[in-house]
């Protein structure tokens, strides 16, 4: 079979994963590895906290032959529908504290090398002209000023930090 179809088979495997664990608890999402890419850290169990709010998200995954399975303590994660990758499995998170968080877990080394990225719509404040009258030379100029909130995308990210879990 041609490698192209088995990543198709495998995309279609976890669009098919995805769709049966979409609900609002959080759950396992599995993340394919693929032939011919060993794990390093096969059989062992690990948790990243994620600095995405003012709570850590905490993520724990599992590796296996495989696979590497993820479970997040809270939201909803779901492995990313892009073009397959050979070094990395990503994950799209989506929570009420950041609009997207992107997770990469290195298939090799999971531990070791893997990151993070994530969005969040940051409240900000500036001040604004309100109403402007023209001085006495002739130069239009503020009179009054007010307030206003506005939102900014702000990225964030970083290395994933890994913590073995207790029993390893």
């Amino acid at each position: 079979m041609p490698a192209a179809s088995r990543w198709s088979y495998a995309i279609l495997a976890l669009a098919m994963i995805a769709c049966h664990r979409n609900t609002n608890q959080p759950g396992l999402v599995v993340g394919a590895v693929g032939e011919g890419l060993p794990l390093v850290d096969t059989g062992k169990h690990f948790r990243f906290d994620i600095p995405v709010s003012r709570q850590p998200l905490t993520v724990s995954i599992t590796v296996t032959a495989d696979s590497i399975l993820l479970e997040p303590d809270r939201d909803m994660c779901k492995p990313a529908m892009s073009v397959p990758d050979l070094r990395y499995i990503r994950y799209e998170c989506l929570g009420n504290d950041y609009d997207l968080l992107m997770i990469s877990l290195d298939r090799h080394a999971p531990a070791a090398h893997s990151n993070w990225s994530a969005t969040t719509k940051v409240t900000k404040q500036r001040r604004v002209c309100v109403e402007y009258r023209v001085d006495a030379r002739g130069v239009r100029v503020c009179a009054r000023y007010t307030n206003e909130s506005y939102e900014e995308t702000v990225r964030t990210g970083g290395v994933l930090r890994a913590r073995r879990d207790r029993g390893d």
